[in-house]
């Protein structure tokens, strides 16, 4: 999961020199370190990502709702809200 971790902080990051390192470091710790008491991790990603939403899906998330058909007449890309349950759950530390 960390690998898979570095390809999406790198997908949805513009590089800038001078954050590239703070940004990558805070995405793995946001999308893979436990949280406890969440029964569900939820993420966005761009409709037409078959890539990233591919990558999720593999990782056990499900599209469960999207934006609203106008987004797109105003010029916004519309997304999807991908969820999983969080196994942090049902482990015993």
């Amino acid at each position: 999961m960390r690998g898979g971790a570095q390809i999406l902080a790198e997908a949805f990051h513009t590089p800038k020199a001078l954050f590239d390192d703070i940004f990558i470091e805070f995405f793995k710790h946001a999308t893979c370190s436990p949280i406890h008491g969440f029964e569900y991790l939820a993420l966005r990603a761009y409709e037409d990502d078959v890539d990233a939403r591919k990558l999720y899906t593999n990782e056990g998330y499900r599209v469960v709702s999207s934006d609203p058909q106008w987004l797109t007449w105003i010029g916004r890309k519309r997304r999807v809200l991908m969820i999983k349950q969080s196994d942090l759950l049902n482990q015993h530390f």
